[in-house]
């Protein structure tokens, strides 16, 4: 499919205007799940790093559904290919080529070696998550604030923010962080606790209107994570 800029600028801004199940996507028994159930999400992740399969693009294609694009580094929690930002950019050009891909994800800490790629996302309609992760502990009100400037600087479009609260009076703490920093500057941010707290996170996040909430298609492979059906019904009945 040949991109069409504005049709795909205009898909990101009603996207970004509601609460999406993200149904991650690592392996291609992931991909046959999602095209089980379908109606269970709103946007499909493919973890390419998870699954350099092109039998998962082409089941993605017949899924017909907003995709993000996530090319993971061993050093951000991805498999380890050995993958330079040269070798993972090539990827990432591959997909973001075309109608499909919504989103391109990169990690916020090393974003700047991706500044290239991101300005061509950009150009092409296609917008940028930011992601940073910490799983090892929450993430502050100051934090909230010093990640906002890093994700500014490099024009992302969406902030992801996963983070590990030791407690409930954390998971609450981070909660009330993440509401104040979407409503104080105007950002699209998706928090997320991880672990013990995920579960609860992340419908607390639906139902405060993050625009991504991340879950599995099938068997959960990240402890805190929902299935997508699961939680979709649960949310339907709040």
């Amino acid at each position: 499919m040949k991109i069409n800029k504005i049709n795909k600028i205009n898909r990101i801004q009603k996207l970004l205007g509601k609460t999406n199940i993200v149904g991650v996507i690592n392996s291609v028994d992931d991909l046959r799940s999602a095209l089980r159930h379908p109606d269970s999400f709103d946007i499909a992740e493919w973890r390419v790093d998870e699954c350099v399969d092109e039998s998962v693009w082409s089941g993605l294609l017949a899924l017909n559904k907003p995709v993000i694009i996530t090319v993971r580094a061993a050093s951000e929690g991805g498999c380890d290919h050995s993958w330079g930002p040269a070798e993972r950019m090539q990827l990432y050009r591959r997909y973001m080529q075309t109608q499909l891909v919504a989103f391109i994800d990169i990690e916020l800490s090393t974003a700047v070696d991706f500044q290239s790629l991101i300005n061509e996302a950009h150009d092409m309609g296609v917008g940028v998550i930011t992601s940073y992760h910490d799983f090892k502990r929450t993430v502050s009100g100051e934090g909230f604030g010093q990640l906002h400037s890093k994700f500014i600087e490099i024009h992302g479009d969406i902030l992801k923010i996963a983070a590990t609260p030791a407690n409930m009076h954390e998971l609450i703490e981070f909660e009330r962080f993440a509401l104040y920093a979407r409503e104080r500057f105007q950002t699209p941010i998706a928090a997320m606790a991880m672990k013990e707290y995920g579960r609860l996170s992340r419908v607390l996040e639906a139902k405060a209107g993050a625009p991504l909430v991340y879950c599995s298609i099938d068997a959960a492979r990240v402890t805190g994570q929902w299935k997508a059906d699961t939680l979709k019904k649960l949310l339907a009945d709040l």
